[in-house]
């Protein structure tokens, strides 16, 4: 603990600045924060690449569709290959959830938004989990974020 001149009283925390100290941010406290911050970036990153793996399935089941009707003389607009380029991006989103939270929100939405275009309803499964590993990985608050709304000390 430190203590200002003005009577502030401030944490200091490894490898951190030093934080306003009260009731409500005593040492357990902090620890429970980068456990729950842990925990959300830990789920953002299973969803999303489950969801991704579940997009390269609907993709491969969906493209085998399309060339079967293709072959049974139907004309057919296929997706080709964005939808599969989009579960790709939706996996390196997924991986990139633990590191950059928010970057790998950015391309899990991207991700999720893009194949629900290139594969219409089919993307009924793989859409959602890819906007909810994004929702999760957007809601991690960062230290640098948590930082930038505390006062700093003098």
């Amino acid at each position: 603990m430190v203590r200002q001149s003005d009577g502030t009283v401030y944490a200091r925390i490894a490898g951190h600045r030093a934080t306003p100290a009260g009731p409500l941010r005593e040492k357990g406290t902090l620890h429970m924060q980068q456990a729950i911050r842990d925990a959300g970036r830990i789920t953002a990153l299973g969803i999303g690449i489950i969801g991704a793996i579940d997009a390269i399935i609907i993709n491969t089941i969906v493209a085998g569709f399309h060339e079967m009707q293709r072959l049974m003389g139907g004309t057919v607009d296929s997706h080709g290959w964005l939808g599969l380029g989009f579960a790709i991006l939706g996996l390196i989103g997924g991986a990139m959830a633990w590191w950059r939270p928010t970057w790998a929100a950015a391309v899990l939405a991207v991700s999720g938004i893009g194949f629900a275009v290139a594969v219409h309803w089919w993307a009924l499964l793989a859409t959602p989990q890819l906007l909810a590993a994004a929702m999760l990985a957007l809601s991690d608050r960062s230290p640098q974020a948590q930082r930038s709304e505390l006062p700093t000390p003098a």
